[in-house]
């Protein structure tokens, strides 16, 4: 039997994989603490946050529409070893992070997490070898369709198939500075398709197995004297090459020419000022949903992304926006875009998510079986110890980490039947009409209560509850 210690040591542990952020949820959690700190969510994290938003949404539109390719433009200053992007974030602790989550998912034994642990180690390594290389100098990574994996592993990490090519140049008259391109290529899902890329860029050469993790460990550093924009002509052409190689006749032909007779190159057109009123809406939707319970973020942004990208990839194809399609009136686009989704039954796979089509829209709407679904595990999770923001008690907390077990009960039967979430004054007003128990349990300190004796505290008067009723029950005739 784990001792005490140890207990205590994987309880701390369980609360730190809590509060990493998923890829759906840091955004709101971004404007939260923000809107906390200072009072409102300034214009500088909405166009960070806008920035990261768009990331997914181009590989969707990439993967579903065969229609175009991604180039993402990038830029950084160096510092150190590590990759500084122009809203202060440092690639390495975004690397970290992303590793942590992998770490975490290795110990739930999810399929492919140690190989994706593997690839975000190496993608870790890059950023100090893109940082420590002499100006002039250009690398090619490689991030292919792991198709050595497992179908149960790809999907289990979320791979859609896409593959990634980062082209990074330290320019000669700029040693501090790192541009890069990002290129999202689809249809690369074929053994010989990855062979013909490794040749064309000489990486890996003579290597006719399979192995997508070394790929991606073994990135191609050359001396590059030229301009950035040569430099993304030269690897442009070369992927280019390998497409057409790779499917002359078939849909990713049609998606070359159009991409050059149109100029639909995707992240051009879902960043363009033509979408500003798409972005702006998704910005206003996540601040609103920074202000609702912590518990219900995962829930709304599904339905948040669901929208945003439902909408760009609907333009992008240049589909006609009917109001007749829309059987509900709404008074947003995402809201209508989201709906349009659901109805189709779409699936967005994108950035370590996977996102089933989910309505937008206020959480009054949806019925107590749907509510009920969403705050399932709220009841009965333990997440922390300290102090519940509702009655003040100390001891376990629940839910979210800021409720104790009886006002975290409260708050979950309020949502469910009405849809409303109650704030913490709200709970406290409740809790000061109930007499407390003379007979409960004396709270300990957050600081001197252990886990075992906590939770042997919060069963037993559970367990007394549940005999209370018992009883009751028995004595109705």
């Amino acid at each position: 039997m784990p001792s005490q210690e140890q207990l205590t040591e994987q309880f701390d542990e369980a609360v730190e994989e809590d509060f990493l952020d998923s890829a759906l949820t840091r955004a709101v959690r971004l404007m939260a603490e923000e809107r906390e700190r200072l009072g409102h969510v300034t214009p500088e994290l909405k166009a960070m946050i806008l920035d990261e938003e768009l990331t997914p949404v181009l590989e969707v539109v990439v993967d579903q529409t065969r229609e175009a390719y991604g180039v993402v433009p990038r830029s950084f200053r160096v510092q150190g070893d590590d990759l500084i992007d122009p809203h202060d974030q440092s690639l390495a602790e975004v690397a970290d992070r992303g590793r942590e989550w992998s770490r975490q998912e290795v110990v739930k034994e999810v399929p492919g997490a140690w190989r994706e642990l593997q690839r975000r180690t190496a993608e870790a390594n890059n950023i100090a070898t893109i940082a420590q290389m002499p100006p002039g100098t250009l690398c090619i990574e490689v991030s292919a369709n792991p198709i050595d994996w497992t179908e149960e592993e790809r999907e289990s990490q979320h791979y859609t198939g896409l593959t990634m090519i980062r082209a990074s140049l330290k320019p000669l008259d700029s040693p501090n500075e790192v541009i890069q391109l990002n290129f999202v290529l689809p249809e690369l899902d074929a053994p010989e398709a990855i062979l013909n890329l490794q040749q064309k860029l000489d990486i890996e050469p003579g290597e006719q197995t399979i192995d997508t993790q070394r790929l991606l460990a073994n990135p191609k550093l050359v001396e590059f004297d030229g301009s950035v924009t040569e430099a993304g002509r030269e690897v442009d052409g070369l992927l280019g090459a390998v497409l057409l190689e790779k499917s002359v006749g078939h849909s990713t032909l049609r998606m070359i020419k159009r991409a050059i007779e149109r100029r639909r190159e995707t992240w051009r057109f879902i960043t363009s000022a033509d979408q500003s009123d798409v972005h702006e809406e998704l910005l206003a939707h996540i601040e609103r949903l920074s202000f609702a319970h912590p518990q219900l973020w995962e829930h709304g942004m599904a339905g948040i992304r669901t929208g945003f990208t439902k909408e760009l990839k609907d333009r992008f194809l240049g589909r006609e926006q009917l109001v007749t399609e829309s059987t509900t009136p709404t008074v947003s686009i995402l809201e209508a875009a989201a709906e349009r989704a659901v109805l189709a039954g779409d699936v967005y796979v994108a950035c370590g998510t996977t996102v089933n089509a989910t309505a937008l829209g206020e959480s009054q709407s949806a019925t107590p079986a749907q509510r009920a679904e969403v705050v399932a595990s709220l009841r009965t999770e333990i997440k922390g110890k300290g102090t519940c923001n509702g009655c003040g008690t100390t001891g376990l907390l629940y839910g979210c980490g800021i409720f104790c077990y009886s006002c975290n009960k409260k708050w979950c039967d309020e949502f469910v039947a009405t849809g409303k979430q109650l704030e913490a004054n709200e709970l406290a007003f409740f809790s000061s009409l109930v007499k407390p128990s003379t007979e409960r349990a004396t709270p300990k300190s957050s600081s001197g209560i252990g886990l075992v004796e906590g939770l042997s505290a919060e069963l037993a008067e559970i367990d007394k509850r549940r005999k209370a009723k018992l009883e009751a029950d028995k004595l109705k005739p």
